[in-house]
């Protein structure tokens, strides 16, 4: 009877130890809808890409979006070679990928001069 006992102990810990490696190595994935198909999926806090018909379009981290009828604007982090802040711009009408553009000043004269609507504020994406 105590063997049994040791046993059936011995498998609830097992279980309850695999389902705790399960949660803490399968973390949720979070999804923003955006516009035209295109998403932003968050599968960890260093895992955050645009995607549009689950083909991933940007693969640098996402920090900061925005986005109008039309253009999509993001503000990510570029760390092929340290750590760099770059923008682009997503015409999601004719799928063209403006950028990366490494400074702001930069990106402000291409979005002044080609996105032609109102977009919102950057928003930012929380952990």
């Amino acid at each position: 009877m105590e063997l049994k006992l040791r046993l059936l102990i011995i498998a609830f810990l097992t279980i309850v130890g695999l389902v705790i490696i399960f949660i803490v190595t399968n973390p949720k994935v979070e999804t923003i809808n955006l516009i035209d198909e295109y998403k932003i999926v968050k599968k960890s806090d260093t895992n955050v890409k645009l995607l549009k018909d689950d083909k991933e379009i940007i693969t640098d981290y996402i920090g900061e979006y925005s986005y109008g009828k039309r253009y999509i604007l993001l503000k990510c982090l570029d760390n092929k070679v340290g750590i760099n802040v770059v923008f682009y711009i997503i015409d999601t009408k004719d799928d063209s990928i403006h950028g990366p553009y490494k400074d702001y000043e930069t990106f402000k004269v291409v979005k002044d001069e080609i996105v032609d609507e109102e977009t919102n504020d950057f928003i930012k994406i929380l952990k």
